[in-house]
């Protein structure tokens, strides 16, 4: 384990299982064919982010993957990346579809329905955000597109 691994992330996809964490200002992604697997493939960059990379999340529709990665905690933003491959978003393999104005954003799906968390920001009286008042879901929507 890196030192400064963060916000681990499992999906299952096919017959392995990826887990991505933050690491610096990377996205890192490792596989197993089991989630309690004693050996995992040595990590590679699935993504960098300059400003640095918080909360990875992955989710399948289709053959497109998408990365929900944050960017710095002062930001309140989290872009969504789209790839064919779930190993790799980096330039010219991951494409920017959206920006969303959440943070540590978490996808998950109930039976037909997608939904998206974050954080609520708490801001002092300049508008700087100093801490977070819990946690909002709401539905989310997919548009046509990739993978619809």
């Amino acid at each position: 384990r890196p030192s400064g691994m963060r916000d681990p992330f499992l999906l299952h996809v096919g017959d392995q299982y990826c887990l991505y964490y933050t690491w610096k200002t990377h996205v890192m992604v490792c596989t197993a064919k089991s989630p309690v697997a004693q050996t995992w493939s040595e990590p590679t960059i699935a993504r960098t982010e300059p400003r640095g990379a918080q909360s990875p999340t992955v989710v399948q529709i289709g053959n497109w993957f998408y990365l929900f990665t944050m960017g710095p905690s002062d930001a309140y933003k989290t872009d969504v990346y789209a790839s064919l491959d779930p190993l790799d978003f980096r330039l010219g393999k991951g494409e920017l579809v959206g920006t969303l104005p959440v943070s540590a954003a978490e996808v998950v799906r109930v039976e037909n329905r997608w939904y998206i968390s974050s954080l609520i920001p708490k801001r002092n009286r300049a508008g700087k955000i100093t801490g977070h008042n819990g946690v909002r879901v709401a539905p989310l929507a997919w548009r046509n597109g990739r993978g619809n």
